[in-house]
């Protein structure tokens, strides 16, 4: 008879992570002051329901959903998140890597640095931020209190050489004496200049050297030395999700499914959002992962070289 394995199973379980990853949204400002629009931050949303810091600079996996039946469903939401493109990273990164190297002194002083320090730029967006609803379940229905409130999510700043005070921002498309407009600095780089610089259509030693042909040198000199691409900085960084809405014929869409939001940064429209504040039937998830719970994979992050200088990898 065969004897049964005394062998214990060494698969460990999944140990429990701690994290609320569905967050129902209301107005921040107690008088929002502008209406048709929002501007939800996933990293400050985050950082106010779970009590601890989520950083700006990670590639937050998230979806929307809306409650059927209720008038922001009927009214409908599109949604708006940053374009993920190689323009947006690079110029990201290259206004974290100024803002460290211009801060590094201070930044590597004992006691000079925050605990809570993160690079945050200013959004191409100038509305009424959303903040998350905290349901407080008693005899009657559950009522709805601030508590999940944000305190310091302020933009990066800096004083340049002329003891201006300057934000990094993606909505300034030229650099103006308050703000960086981190898209036109980046598009003033090496990287959109013609190479060559000037073309010449002529060939040295012309008819000296056999198997060199001008006219093929010409199409080899002028062809491919400007960018595939417009060399000023676009004019959006946004595109569009889709839009939720329920509707009277019962073809609906009440979710955007999980989508990739540089930063974390979503812009809501919809006709429901008005001058004064509000709790929504909107609901906010960000879906599972290795990053304190959520799945949000770095974008940038600043590292200190051995010569004191900081690179953003």
């Amino acid at each position: 008879m065969a004897k049964a394995s005394s062998k214990k199973s060494t698969k460990k379980a999944k140990r429990h992570y701690p994290c609320q990853r569905t967050i129902q949204l209301r107005d921040l400002d107690t008088n929002p002051g502008i209406a048709g629009g929002r501007l939800l931050r996933g990293a400050n949303l985050l950082s106010g329901a779970n009590r601890r810091l989520y950083r700006e600079a990670r590639l937050y996996n998230m979806k929307l959903d809306i409650e059927p039946g209720t008038a922001l469903a009927s009214a409908g939401v599109s949604v708006y998140v940053l374009r993920d493109t190689w323009d947006l990273h690079g110029a990201y990164k290259m206004a974290m890597q100024k803002f460290y190297n211009a801060m590094k002194e201070e930044l590597t002083a004992a006691g000079a640095r925050g605990r809570w320090h993160d690079f945050r730029v200013l959004p191409d967006f100038q509305g009424p931020e959303l903040a998350g609803v905290v349901n407080a379940p008693s005899g009657g229905s559950p009522s709805m209190t601030d508590s999940d409130v944000f305190q310091e999510t302020d933009i990066s700043a800096v004083v340049d050489q002329s003891g201006a005070g300057r934000t990094f921002s993606l909505s300034a498309q030229t650099t103006t004496s308050t703000q960086y407009g981190i898209m036109s600095e980046w598009s003033f780089s090496d990287r959109i200049n013609d190479d060559p610089a000037s073309a010449s259509v002529n060939l040295a030693y012309d008819g000296l050297d056999p198997g060199q042909d001008e006219a093929n040198y010409d199409a080899i000199r002028t062809q491919g030395n400007t960018p595939p691409y417009d060399t000023d900085a676009p004019l959006s960084q946004w595109r569009r999700v889709g839009t939720i809405r329920e509707t009277a014929s019962g073809v609906s869409k009440l979710s955007t499914g999980y989508f990739e939001a540089p930063l974390g940064i979503v812009v809501l429209i919809s006709s429901i959002f008005t001058a004064d504040k509000q709790s929504y039937s909107l609901h906010a998830t960000f879906q599972k992962g290795d990053y304190k719970g959520v799945n949000a994979p770095a974008y940038a992050t600043p590292v200190l070289t051995e010569a004191m200088e900081y690179e953003v990898v």
